[in-house]
């Protein structure tokens, strides 16, 4: 139906006759569909109720700056949009294969580190201490007061350890990054979703992109892109493996108190998920660094 209501703008921007192919949407409201002309002139159709459009453009700017790839803004009649199409395998599609995916997660750690030799931009929001312990907040909901309160102190210390300090994606996993396998280098990698795109903690990413809900990493592939990233980034071994304890207890965190949001909205899909996402929550509370929020999360050391 809502594909419908976009035939207007694709008779304006001569698209009205593509081939058309719906894609997977995410957890937000957005819808993509893939038009394609022939096999090698296409587009991705957004709908975008929430009008992240601009916030797009400025990120794959940012990203363009560092020499990596996003999705740029063609057309606009909100709520549709035409960006940019980086191809149609994703990360998660190609990894089944152990050679391919230590490849490919090894130069996404490289990327995310170049990602951080640019200036960091003014003009996006922080990803402070205090942000990062607010949006957990999903997490807390029916939990005991007590229990609440002391994981509230002790993640917060935790995350002043790691201040904002770089450019990140916020939401990098294998489902939005794409694979062109027909490329060389970093050009191999296209990164979708990027809209919230903010300054935050140097490792956000990589935690994200090694502790991915919807999928297990390989520990080569797990290493391969660690070593990539402290290879490019010059950083500690010792403090970034600290970090991404910490940064993936948040994240993962607050991914549960998303899902089980999602499950009282009837969106059932994500309970899938909850086990392993359960599993890095325990494995990073075994990290010295996460030490002051074990006694917070008992439920997860048993």
């Amino acid at each position: 139906m809502i594909f419908e209501t976009a035939q207007p703008f694709l008779r304006q921007t001569g698209w009205q006759h593509a081939d058309v192919t719906e894609l997977t949407s995410d957890a937000s409201l957005r819808q993509y569909w893939r038009l394609s002309k022939d096999a090698n002139v296409s587009v991705i159709l957004m709908y975008d109720p929430q009008h992240t459009a601009p916030r797009v453009v400025r990120m794959a700017r940012v990203l363009a700056d560092s020499g990596l790839q996003a999705p740029d803004v063609l057309a606009l009649d909100p709520p549709f949009g035409l960006v940019t199409d980086l191809g149609p395998l994703r990360l998660i599609d190609v990894s089944e294969v152990p050679e391919v995916e230590t490849t490919a997660y090894a130069a996404v750690g490289t990327a995310l580190a170049q990602l951080q030799t640019m200036p960091t931009p003014l003009d996006l929001s922080i990803a402070d201490a205090d942000y990062l312990s607010e949006i957990v907040a999903p997490f807390h909901i029916n939990r005991a007061a007590h229990s609440t309160a002391l994981l509230k102190s002790a993640l917060s210390e935790c995350l002043r350890n790691y201040p904002a300090e770089t450019v990140i994606l916020r939401d990098c996993h294998a489902e939005n990054i794409t694979w062109r396998k027909n490329l060389e280098g970093l050009d191999r990698l296209g990164f979708l979703d990027v809209q919230d795109g903010m300054i935050g903690p140097a490792v956000y990413d990589l935690a994200s992109l090694l502790t991915d809900a919807r999928r297990d990493v390989r520990p080569e592939a797990e290493r391969a892109a660690l070593t990539a990233f402290l290879d490019r980034s010059g950083r500690d071994a010792s403090q970034t493996t600290a970090a991404l304890a910490v940064l993936s207890l948040q994240r993962n965190l607050r991914i549960l108190g998303l899902f089980a949001q999602f499950a009282r909205d009837g969106r059932t899909g994500y309970g899938q998920y909850v086990g392993r996402v359960r599993r890095h929550v325990a494995r990073a509370l075994h990290h010295p660094a996460c030490q002051p929020m074990i006694r917070a999360l008992p439920e997860f050391l048993s």
